[in-house]
């Protein structure tokens, strides 16, 4: 299994400075986190959406033509990435963005999780959701309705519906899932990550699993609001 962490690496003049702080995070905090799990996370620099080629109302990427649509384009060309790490190394990958934090109370949960999840579903067109917040609301819980799993084991759930997987912060493709994911991408205008896979689970091209509690997994780093909404100065720094 890979881990990867995508995160704006290129810290040049013009750079928002949540970012900044972002890459302190991932570098400091996340990182070291999952190492005290066994997991060797390596950071994947982002894809910025300016630099992106852009002609006749489509992105222009590793030979595809991807309808422009609700932005996002650098975040979800940046899965994307990943995704196709996965088909080309036959691997899951678990792919995490700059604003996970893995409490450590809820390390071991997670990764019986994933434990599961790799003994059972490599060879199923799956994603686990490993993402416990909901990034709308600070410190509120994401929460389902027994009628919207059916309960795996212990440790994860199959999720049969939902009306939220809003955020793919913290989440984990096996080959057949991120082939399914790649296959679609130019058949629907650009919308953010967690909209295009939700929109993939419901057309039923993908399946989504969750932790059986889905309270015990990644949060978003308690910045995360300000980091978002705040209009922060632009940091000015010399090229390196």
């Amino acid at each position: 299994m890979l881990t990867r962490v995508i995160a704006v690496t290129q810290l040049g003049n013009g750079v928002h400075s949540k970012f900044a702080k972002r890459n302190l995070h991932v570098r400091n905090t996340l990182i070291p986190s999952l190492a005290q799990i066994g997991l060797s996370a390596e950071i994947f620099p982002a894809i910025i959406g300016s630099s992106v080629k852009v002609s006749n109302g489509a992105a222009l990427h590793d030979s595809l033509e991807i309808p422009l649509g609700e932005g996002c384009i650098g975040n979800l060309l940046s899965n994307y990435e990943l995704w196709k790490l996965s088909v080309l190394t036959g691997q899951s990958v678990l792919i995490l963005e700059d604003d996970a934090i893995l409490p450590s109370q809820n390390a071991q949960f997670v990764a019986d999780a994933i434990r599961s999840f790799q003994q059972s579903h490599q060879d199923q067109p799956d994603i686990l959701y490993l993402l416990s917040q909901s990034p709308f609301i600070k410190d509120t819980f994401k929460r389902y309705a027994p009628s919207e799993l059916k309960v795996i084991n212990s440790s994860i759930s199959r999720l049969i519906r939902t009306s939220d997987l809003a955020c793919t912060a913290a989440y984990m493709v096996t080959p057949f899932s991120a082939r399914r994911l790649m296959e679609r991408i130019t058949k629907s205008k650009t919308i953010p990550t967690d909209g295009y896979v939700h929109t993939a689970q419901m057309d039923g091209a993908i399946g989504i699993v969750v932790q059986t509690d889905p309270t015990k997994g990644f949060m978003l780093n308690e910045n995360w609001a300000e980091w978002n909404h705040k209009h922060d100065p632009l940091v000015k720094m010399e090229p390196s």
